[in-house]
């Protein structure tokens, strides 16, 4: 019905006809793509129960799971960001080590205290080696059922190394 209705707008011609056709797309997003954003944040203390079980080791005190879903939430409401792709989980990350995005504090999903925890949640991320980061990495693609990367657990307890080999060139 609404690809009807551009069109008769669009036979028209005129300006109408161009926003007509943007209100519909915009519609259509919103109907189809808000409700699977509403679902992921609802899903988030969850989620993050089911990673600490995966991963138990990651830093920090009784805070940890609050930790965890502030964490979940900058990635999924504040950036936007797909849970199931190692790449937006990866920017995300170097956010919280300050090599990419800037973190702003007012955007950033509150603790329990008055106080931002965006500080002490930089710290704990950056207190974190390689391999912790690749092991969490590992557990929260496997929660959010990304099953691309075969053995992602295996793979994060070796650190994440593999095999080089070193090239040299003779002159």
């Amino acid at each position: 019905m609404q690809g009807l209705l551009f069109l008769r707008w669009m036979s028209a011609g005129g300006m109408k006809a161009r926003w007509i056709g943007i209100g519909a797309a915009l519609l259509s997003y919103a109907i189809l793509v808000e409700p699977v954003s509403a679902q992921r944040i609802r899903d988030i203390p969850e989620k993050a129960a089911q990673i600490y079980e995966l991963v138990p080791d990651l830093p920090g005190s009784e805070e940890d799971e609050r930790w965890l879903q502030r964490v979940l939430l900058y990635h999924v409401r504040t950036k936007g960001r797909l849970t199931d792709s190692r790449f937006d989980w990866r920017l995300t990350f170097a956010d919280f080590l300050e090599a990419n995005e800037p973190i702003f504090a007012d955007q950033y999903p509150p603790g329990s205290t008055e106080v931002n925890p965006l500080n002490s949640d930089r710290e704990r991320f950056q207190s974190m080696t390689r391999q912790d980061r690749n092991q969490f990495l590992a557990a929260i693609l496997e929660v959010y059922g990304n099953n691309s990367v075969t053995n992602s657990l295996e793979l994060a307890n070796q650190g994440g190394q593999t095999e080089s080999t070193s090239v040299t060139v003779e002159e």
